[in-house]
């Protein structure tokens, strides 16, 4: 077998992984629960092993994070080297049931599913799979933090073509923009009583990431 030179681009990324002093926003996002179904029909909803379905509630989860100091924590090369990165993603729960060969479904249980994930560096979008589990897809993000507290400013867009036709030409399209004032903050406990199923969200997902 061919022997390969180790390198950067392929002892960087090695586990575990360790981000040092990241900064994650975290958003609730209200969606329909049409917009949900038709996302899990035509993309997950394919015959056995599992069908999917989506919950009551009409939530999804939007993570902002900026990672100023992010490297791997492997013996052979312990934070020798580090990288600059922004990722978003989008995700919500779903309930998915196994189905056996004659079409039963059983024992069901709430899942998450992530339908975009964003990275700005290349290193780490082609390494997504192995450190997150997802696929994510290179983008331009840029995280503008005010000096007033409170107050942030994302904007998400990457190379794409809006409409194809025979003669298209790929661009920047813009694909997120999330603008917060000082005035938007707000206690989770007003939201909650604002939006009777929120709190019902807020508890499964502190549940999923066992903050129960």
């Amino acid at each position: 077998m061919t022997r390969f030179v180790d390198n950067f681009s392929t002892d960087h990324l090695l586990p575990p992984w360790i981000s040092k002093d990241a900064r994650s926003w975290v958003f609730v996002i209200n969606v329909g629960k049409h917009c949900l179904e038709n996302y899990i029909a035509s993309h997950f909803n394919c015959g056995e092993p599992y069908c999917y379905e989506a919950c009551d509630l009409p939530y999804g989860v939007l993570r902002i994070t900026k990672h100023d100091e992010f490297s791997s924590g492997h013996p052979r090369n312990c934070h020798e080297r580090t990288l600059r990165k922004i990722d978003v993603n989008w995700a919500y729960p779903v309930r998915r049931w196994q189905v056996s060969p004659d079409n039963i479904r059983y024992n069901s249980q709430i899942v998450w599913v992530e339908p975009v994930a964003f990275d700005n560096n290349s290193y780490t979008m082609f390494s997504s799979r192995e450190i997150w589990g997802t696929e994510a897809d290179m983008a331009l993000i840029s995280v503008q933090e005010r000096s007033q507290p409170g107050r942030l400013h994302v904007d998400v867009a990457m190379e794409g073509i809006r409409k194809f036709s025979p003669k298209s030409k790929s661009h920047m399209l813009g694909i997120m923009h999330v603008e917060m004032g000082s005035e938007d903050c707000t206690d989770l406990e007003t939201e909650e009583a604002k939006h009777p199923q929120l709190k019902e969200f807020v508890d499964l997902l502190f549940k999923s990431v066992r903050l129960e």
